[in-house]
């Protein structure tokens, strides 16, 4: 599972969030993308591999643009952080089907755990631990990450 994280240049308004999706992530699971380009060559050359991506929208302009790729991103698991909480803004955020959205003045933690519990359920989906007592381990272990990057 790869997870791609596509961060524009945001400031330190971004900077919280991307810090969620590091701590949640390991360096072999996670593409960093700042341009658009890069999110759709990562997207496309996943050979296969299921992927979740976090996109964290700066502006709304930069939202019509991502959803200006909306086809690329269909069929995949996407959070979405928003610019704002504007009706607009969050009608335009739900065309692009995402499983979660926040926007910039949301904890960053609430991103981190939602991140935490679709790799948990896929580690749990599709790995090969048929062991209900390693499954439980497993759980645990994502557990202590979601309360430890909560607590930071």
């Amino acid at each position: 599972m790869k997870v791609i994280l596509y961060k524009p240049t945001l400031n330190d308004r971004g900077a919280l969030f991307t810090r969620q999706v590091l701590t949640q992530t390991t360096q072999k699971q996670l593409v960093v993308c700042v341009l658009l380009e890069q999110l759709v060559d990562a997207i496309a050359t996943r050979n296969g591999e299921d992927i979740i991506i976090v996109l964290l929208a700066e502006d709304r302009e930069h939202l019509r643009m991502i959803y200006n790729i909306h086809d690329v991103l269909f069929g995949h698991k996407c959070i979405l952080v928003l610019p704002d909480m504007e009706s607009e803004t969050i009608s335009l955020g739900h065309h692009l089907r995402p499983r979660f959205i926040t926007d910039f003045s949301a904890p960053p933690e609430n991103l981190g755990a939602v991140l935490t519990k679709m790799l948990q359920n896929f580690a749990l989906n599709f790995s090969d631990v048929s062991d209900p007592a390693d499954q439980e381990a497993l759980g645990n272990e994502d557990t202590q990450a979601t309360d430890q990057a909560c607590n930071e």
